[in-house]
């Protein structure tokens, strides 16, 4: 039997649902086609279905870092995984962010990398949805442990889905080196309200490298003590037995990335003082450093620019240095004053951070200077290592004997392995 069309609506009920229709678009009896809308272009699929194809192993350990580059945070991630492999842990290292890096060859064998945010980049994923695929990589993971250094994806991962994660067991740890402020002195970047404390009720431990960055964060944050750690990082190459410091040397030795925070402008400013001495300084400059200002260091008679290095011993073994000299206005516990220490140089910088951990507080007769923006400070501390042979040797005992005791790699492991739920 044939069946008789739907019977028409009476005019008193599509009178009534026009007046509805102010309400509710949805029932406006006058559109017959269902509204069409530009649908989102994703290719969150398509990153989801790479990351899983180059996953081979089932990793214990996941390390999340934007990139691997040269730097402290970089160095300490490298760190983490010659630990997590010497336990035996399968690792795998995702990199979050589109940017070459230039250490993967250091990367431990048997270490797994994806470089996430390069393939987002190429497939036209956006941040949003690089993350929600991150989560779900991370949930559907075999790894238990989850570290976090320095990766903004990361953060927002575990801000959002720290929950879930946890009630699958996964142990979510991060690390903080320093603050990163702002011109009226406010703390902003990872250490900050915007990711840290969204972070921090998932997380089963927060690392430092400083003991002053651990107190800073418990007092402002308000954290258990048992939740935070500092886990002093070792120097990456063999501790000189012997001192390597020449007074009659007239050339300092400084190196760093060339940034605003270390105080470049201070740098020339003791080059000035001191005409008769030679600064060889290494490093690469960054965007907080102006055109006008690079001009006016290159300019300097006796300030010498040699571009990036790679390894801290093969700068400091080319010739003989009176000292290592360090700017900054704010660190962690800054690598390159262990590396200056472990190759026999002694080293003078300004008290902030964790510096004073390894070289002591100010004091007229050390080596750190206590106002970091006094040039002549500075200058009187590099004097007195060259009137005085006997004072740069002091200040470098000083200094190694605490780099023998915190700044090894047992030093590293033994700190480690006492940290519940990291293996």
């Amino acid at each position: 039997m044939k069946k008789s069309p739907p019977p028409a609506a009476p005019d008193w009920l599509i009178s009534e649902m026009a007046l509805l229709s102010a309400i509710d678009p949805a029932v406006n009896p006058q559109v017959r086609e269902p509204i069409q809308w530009l649908p989102k272009v994703s290719h969150a699929d398509s990153l989801y279905t790479a990351l899983m194809s180059q996953t081979e192993a089932r990793p214990e350990t996941v390390i999340l870092a934007p990139w691997l580059q040269h730097g402290g945070a970089d160095l300490g991630t490298l760190h983490h995984l010659r630990f997590c492999c010497a336990m035996g842990r399968k690792c795998l290292l995702i990199l979050t962010r589109h940017k070459a890096s230039t250490w993967l060859d250091l990367v431990p064998a048997g270490v797994e990398i994806i470089e996430m945010g390069a393939m987002a980049a190429r497939l036209g994923v956006d941040d949003e949805d690089a993350m929600l695929v991150l989560a779900r990589f991370l949930m559907q993971s075999s790894a238990v442990t989850i570290h976090n250094i320095n990766s903004e994806l990361g953060w927002r991962v575990i801000a959002r889905f720290g929950r879930q994660l946890q009630v699958m067991g996964k142990k979510m740890f991060c690390s903080l080196f320093a603050d990163e402020v702002d011109m009226l002195g406010n703390p902003f970047f990872y250490a900050s309200d915007d990711f840290f404390l969204p972070a921090a009720p998932y997380l089963s431990g927060v690392f430092t490298d400083s003991e002053s960055f651990r107190h800073k964060l418990q007092f402002r944050n308000g954290l258990p003590q048992s939740r935070l750690k500092t886990i002093y990082f070792p120097v990456d190459h063999p501790i000189s037995e012997t001192y390597q410091g020449n007074s009659e040397a007239k050339r300092v030795l400084w190196a760093s990335r060339i940034t605003a925070t270390k105080l470049p402008d201070v740098l020339l400013k003791i080059a000035g003082l001191m005409p008769h001495m030679t600064f060889d300084v290494y490093g690469e400059f960054d965007h907080t450093v102006s055109d006008d200002f690079r001009h006016q260091l290159e300019k300097a008679p006796n300030v010498i620019l040699n571009g990036l290095y790679k390894k801290y011993c093969e700068i400091a073994s080319e010739r003989p240095y009176a000292a290592f000299l360090y700017t900054s206005n704010q660190d962690g516990m800054p690598n390159v004053v262990l590396e200056a220490l472990a190759c026999g140089l002694p080293v003078i910088a300004p008290d902030v951070g964790g510096i004073p951990e390894v070289l002591g507080h100010a004091a007229i007769d050390g080596p750190l200077v206590g106002d970091c923006y006094d040039a002549t400070e500075y200058a009187a501390k590099i004097a007195e290592v060259t009137g005085k042979p006997e004072t740069g040797r002091r200040w470098w005992n000083d200094g190694i004997q605490k780099l023998n005791r915190n700044h090894t790699a047992d030093a590293f492991s033994r700190s480690l392995l006492y940290c519940k739920n990291y293996l």
